[in-house]
């Protein structure tokens, strides 16, 4: 009974391990060479500061995971109780800051919702430049517009008040939101489908076209998110497991040195 409670221990705690590794290698890449995800939040209008704290924050959980799964693992080979009482504490109080994070998401899952949205639509607005411009904000909504078919944060209708229309105001909105005539990695504006008809269809402010992308990219990110939704919830559920798991083993293992 006693060696199967170890060998569970350390079983649980690798895997603890190998996301803690993760995590951290994640976060440093991301802090490294990751262009499109500080292109992504630039798009949704995160400034840099808050990005560069989302890697920070990525690489110490992912310290404090491979800390505490050393802890457990050291608790189980030894049998130090204070080992096995500290990862209880740790993986409790771990376990009692997410369920605070997901209740109060969900709280306030309406005003994160709508604020991403707001960001997105006045980033959208105020720095997009064009189709070719080779900036950060514009190189992320093209590359998202062409690969998620939409336009616009919201809708289309937000390039209306954009300065890209206003620059170009005989084009209404860029070519990235346009139908392109085959699947592929990188577009030009040789691959739309229609230009002239994307356009009209633009200015007539139409609710379906096969010409232009009618859909804003924040519902396509929703939509693509939903399409995978079984996913997280998968690995929400399995961190679960293993955190309870772990702590029911890590006290058995108390229990075990106490006969």
């Amino acid at each position: 009974m006693g060696d199967a409670l170890k060998f569970a221990m350390f079983g649980v705690n690798f895997l603890f391990l190998a996301m803690g590794a993760t995590m951290m290698g994640v976060g440093i890449w991301m802090a490294v060479d990751d262009v499109d995800a500080r292109e992504a939040m630039a798009m949704a209008g995160v400034n840099e500061d808050l990005y560069w704290t989302s890697v920070y924050f990525m690489i110490a959980t992912g310290v404090f995971v491979f800390v505490v799964s050393f802890l457990g693992i050291w608790g189980a080979i030894s049998g130090a109780k204070w080992a096995l009482f500290g990862y209880i504490g740790v993986i409790g109080l771990a376990i009692i800051v997410q369920l605070n994070v997901i209740i109060l998401t969900a709280i306030f899952w309406d005003s994160i919702d709508a604020g991403v949205e707001s960001n997105m639509k006045t980033t959208l607005q105020t720095c997009y430049v064009s189709e070719d411009a080779k900036d950060e904000t514009s190189v992320s909504w093209n590359e998202m517009q062409t690969d998620f078919k939409c336009c616009g944060s919201t809708s289309y209708t937000d390039y209306k008040e954009s300065e890209y229309a206003k620059k170009y105001p005989e084009l209404v909105v860029p070519w990235t939101c346009c139908v392109m005539t085959s699947e592929k990695q990188d577009y030009t504006i040789d691959d739309v489908y229609n230009r002239t008809k994307c356009t009209e269809d633009a200015k007539n402010q139409v609710t379906s076209s096969a010409a232009l992308h009618v859909q804003g990219c924040y519902p396509a990110m929703k939509d693509h998110l939903s399409e995978h939704s079984a996913i997280l919830i998968a690995l929400t559920c399995t961190f679960a497991i293993l955190e309870i798991s772990g702590i029911v083993i890590a006290f058995l293992l108390v229990r075990k040195g106490h006969d």
